[in-house]
């Protein structure tokens, strides 16, 4: 009976710590799963919507930015967010486990092999996530139903859906989704941020995926190189590419404060700068003088450059270190943005 009772305790022992080996991997399991998941280091989040047909018109590759942004703040979550012009590159990475989620447009009888799919975001867009994310897409779709409830959500999706023209616009209370951005980084340089604004809209018409063939991203189009001079480590974060554009006029201007007769000349002075480069300008300022006009208004500078694009004139004045210059972008640039900067002042309340 005694042998009976030892072998009974050594078969509930070994099954204890059966039991509790086979509790301990699986709590392992899924904690390597959860890392694995939305609490990884970083989540790679992909937005592909080049063949969707609004994305001319509405801002809707900065709407899902700005949303998978909201979604990463709101769940503690460390995300980078890239845009793929390639169609089905961003799938291929996603099936491949190299992307996390993946952004790309809404349609009714979508379906996705080895991956798992969330509900419509405003049915214009569905956010894939891989297939052992049964678990993440159920928070994934849990925050995006809510968004409806907010009562933020209507205003918040409008700056985004309805783009307008400001030579045909009426009377509004907002020029984009970025303007409490656009006024911070303004007020930061002193400048109004209507001329900031006017210059994002020339720039990118507030596209933050916009992409020059010269290399030149994101709303203020600048140059990756420069950008990071001033600290831009993501050239589609609105925040960063306002400030780092802000900051580069503001750096352009301070050029011209002792010949620029007010401030609204300087700003024009800037707009060429940030258009032709500070070099050109100096170049134009050289050749003015050269011509006896003391260049204190950019009008003065819009009289001599016509006369810049001929060689002969341009060897005359060995201050001129670019040689000859053509000027038309430039002499348009600042016309535009003017233009552009006057109908913003008109409708904005």
């Amino acid at each position: 009976m005694r042998q009976d009772g030892a072998s009974k305790v050594a078969f509930v022992t070994t099954l204890v710590l059966i039991l509790a080996s086979f509790v301990y991997f699986n709590f392992r399991a899924r904690k390597e799963q959860r890392e694995s998941g939305l609490q990884a280091n970083v989540v790679h989040a992909v937005i592909e919507l080049g063949s969707y047909t609004d994305t001319s018109r509405a801002l809707i590759i900065g709407y899902n930015y700005d949303l998978l942004k909201q979604f990463a703040s709101d769940n503690d979550i460390n995300l980078d967010v890239q845009v793929s012009r390639r169609s089905r590159n961003g799938l291929d990475s996603l099936l491949r486990s190299a992307v996390d989620i993946l952004v790309i447009p809404y349609e009714d009888s979508l379906v996705i092999d080895s991956a798992l799919v969330s509900i419509p975001v405003d049915s214009n867009t569905v956010w894939v996530v891989r297939h052992d994310w049964e678990q993440e897409l159920e928070q994934l779709n849990g925050w995006i139903a809510a968004l409806y409830d907010n009562p933020d959500y209507d205003r918040r999706r409008n700056s985004y859906m309805k783009v307008y023209s400001p030579f045909r616009s009426g009377r509004r209370r907002s020029l984009s989704p970025y303007d409490s951005l656009i006024r911070h980084a303004a007020d930061s340089i002193g400048w109004d941020w209507k001329m900031l604004a006017a210059v994002i809209y020339h720039e990118s018409n507030f596209h933050i995926e916009a992409k020059s063939y010269r290399g030149a991203r994101g709303l203020m189009q600048m140059m990756p190189s420069a950008a990071a001079n001033f600290g831009v480590t993501d050239m589609l974060d609105p925040a960063q590419n306002i400030r780092a554009g802000a900051r580069y006029l503001s750096m352009l201007g301070s050029r011209y404060s002792g010949i620029a007769e007010n401030r609204l000349e300087k700003e024009k002075f800037a707009l060429a700068a940030y258009n032709a480069g500070g070099g050109r300008i100096k170049d134009c300022i050289a050749f003015a003088r050269a011509q006896g006009i003391d260049p204190h208004c950019w009008d003065d500078l819009v009289q001599v450059i016509p006369m810049m694009r001929d060689s002969a004139n341009v060897a005359q004045v060995p201050e001129v270190r670019l040689g000859v210059f053509q000027g038309y972008e430039t002499l348009s640039y600042v016309e535009t943005v003017m233009a552009v900067y006057n109908e913003f002042c008109r409708i904005i309340q």
